[in-house]
């Protein structure tokens, strides 16, 4: 029986900063000394770094998420030969972590939602209670990475979600958008989850959502009808 929500932030709860990381890497290729430097290189290396370093600093190795964004971020205007000033742009990713604008949809699921809802996130604390706190969000109960010292999809999140609220795997749904975090992540513990696909995304990946979503509404609809209880 279905006890609690698990729930993602970014890019679920939240618009991800998108915007501000195509304008980063905008400033990156404009400002670059390489001539055969593009937009999708530069965005796809940097991302390919920032994975990178979330896989690798977990445990004694952790590393904030702010501080993974710099690294990431040091080695793409390496390889590009750029000149940008990555403080001056990581400002503008940090400050928005802090005032992301939520999804419509979202709070119409924290309205209709009946089941206690826990946020786990690979974000630094700090900046998920300034969002919540700015989105006027009724939510207290937040596991980050920060305090797990491990990101999603390690075990280690969703394991200690469990523990401090004391719940079993078959009592939980997760939610949230990524696969290769948050599904795999909720696969990893045998969890049940619902993939927010609201880009309308084909899976191409490992990770198995027990059920697919466009939106909350969607999401509602489904947990009504009891879809969700249905193992896959």
């Amino acid at each position: 029986m279905i006890k609690a929500v698990f729930l993602d932030f970014y890019g679920t709860l939240v618009e991800e900063d998108d915007k501000i990381v195509s304008s980063i890497v905008e400033n990156v290729v404009s400002n670059s000394k390489s001539n055969i430097i593009n937009y999708n290189d530069a965005g796809q290396f940097w991302r390919k770094e920032f994975i990178s370093l979330c896989n690798t600093c977990n445990g004694k190795n952790f590393k904030l998420q702010k501080e993974i964004e710099y690294i990431s971020l040091t080695n793409t205007i390496t390889r590009f030969e750029s000149n940008i000033n990555i403080e001056n742009e990581l400002k503008k990713m940090f400050e928005y972590w802090e005032k992301p604008a939520i999804f419509p949809d979202s709070i119409f699921f924290l309205e209709k939602i009946q089941f206690p809802v826990i946020i786990v996130s690979n974000i630094d604390r700090n900046e998920i209670i300034e969002a919540i706190d700015y989105n006027k969000i009724d939510l207290n109960n937040v596991i980050t990475s920060e305090d797990t010292l491990y990101y999603k999809p390690n075990e280690n999140m969703f394991k200690m979600a469990m523990e401090k609220n004391n719940l079993k795997a078959n009592e939980i749904i997760h939610i949230g958008d990524s696969l290769s975090s948050d599904i795999l992540g909720a696969n990893n513990v045998n969890i049940k989850s619902i993939w927010l696909n609201r880009k309308g995304n084909e899976n191409k990946s490992n990770a198995i959502p027990n059920i697919t979503a466009n939106d909350f509404y969607e999401v509602i609809e489904k947990i009504i009808n009891g879809k969700i209880i249905q193992d896959k």
